[in-house]
């Protein structure tokens, strides 16, 4: 969900190559950061 709304934010409607995996890049790094935070708020 978060990559398709990150592609589509970044993409366009039409979701142009190099937009699109720029979303999917910063939405997976998002994604990484988010899932570091909560193990380390976990632990």
């Amino acid at each position: 969900m978060l990559l398709k709304l990150s592609g589509e934010a970044f993409g366009g409607p039409k979701g142009s190559g190099i937009n699109a995996q720029t979303g999917e890049r910063i939405a997976s790094g998002v994604k990484g950061i988010i899932t570091k935070t909560t193990a380390a708020l976990v632990n």
